[in-house]
């Protein structure tokens, strides 16, 4: 579907974002000229639909960040701005980050019944890039919750940017891989006395002998999860297998030796991570 709305929209397959990948439609994003628009507009099965600042943060968004009534206004009031280009140079983040201040600061000052005025935007929030897009999070635990009107306000100032194609709420991230573990065998925590509702480990089916293939963002080899104080195998892409390695037998570095996010050693950690204190689903399996 992307190369046939490239071809009919007059436009590059890279230039398009997916927003959305249902079975029923997939939406993308795409910057098109007039009359490329017109075009597309008038092709069987696609619908081409101006992208507003409040199409930019979806429904699930605005409830998780003001129908939470339990959740503390520090942990509601948080929002990531995502841009619609992948990879920007740091000057253009610079350039994006600049711009988008001076339109969160006079928004700020400009709405005078909803923005508090006894305080500044820097007393308030605090405004940060990050790795393709920028952070609006509660500048300190003593948080003084400004109206809703005050924080849509603020919300809309971001996404009015044609280089924002997403605003949305940004979730507080936590780990559980110690009820992760129960949960996949059998999800009856605490029915086994011995064991808090691990009836695989009880029997001594830990992965013994199993290689479990993780493709991911990387691994820290440096992880205690995961060292190995007798060497390492090679982190490129001869492909070598090490069955002596205490954990990991192979790293194939399929785009450079790091784990530079996190995401693929909490990930190979759960599956097969081994610590003296605690371990994943399957501790006994090597990667």
């Amino acid at each position: 579907s992307r190369r046939l709305i490239a071809s009919r929209c007059e436009t590059a397959e890279e230039n398009l974002g997916v927003v959305q990948n249902l079975a029923t439609r997939t939406c993308f994003t795409a910057r098109l000229h007039f009359k490329s628009a017109d075009s597309c507009a008038h092709e069987d099965h696609l619908v081409v639909i101006p992208y507003t600042p409040w199409m930019k943060m979806s429904a699930g968004s605005f409830l998780r960040a003001f129908g939470s009534e339990d959740a503390s206004s520090t942990d509601r009031h948080r929002f990531l701005v995502s841009f619609c280009q992948d990879a920007l140079s740091d000057n253009d983040t610079n350039d994006i980050h600049a711009t988008a201040r001076k339109h969160l600061l006079r928004t700020w000052d400009d709405i005078t019944e909803e923005c508090p005025k006894l305080l500044s935007f820097d007393d308030v929030f605090q405004f940060r890039k990050k790795s393709n897009g920028l952070q609006l999070h509660p500048s300190s635990v003593d948080f003084v919750e400004p109206p809703v009107p005050c924080v849509l306000a603020l919300i809309k100032s971001l996404a009015v940017d044609t280089s924002v194609c997403v605003v949305e709420y940004d979730a507080i991230i936590t780990t559980q891989n110690i009820e992760e573990r129960w949960i996949v065998q059998g999800s009856n925590q605490g029915f086994f006395p011995t064991s808090d509702g691990l009836p695989f480990f009880e029997e001594g089916i830990e992965g013994q002998n199993q290689v479990a293939q993780v493709s991911d963002s990387g691994l820290h080899l440096e992880s205690c999860y995961f060292y190995d104080q007798d060497g390492e195998v090679p982190r490129d892409t001869s492909e070598t297998v090490d069955m002596n390695r205490r954990k990991v037998v192979q790293y194939y570095a399929f785009q450079d030796k790091h784990d530079g996010t996190g995401h693929g050693t909490h990930c190979a950690g759960t599956i097969a991570g081994k610590l003296c204190t605690g371990s994943g689903c399957s501790p006994g399996a090597s990667k």
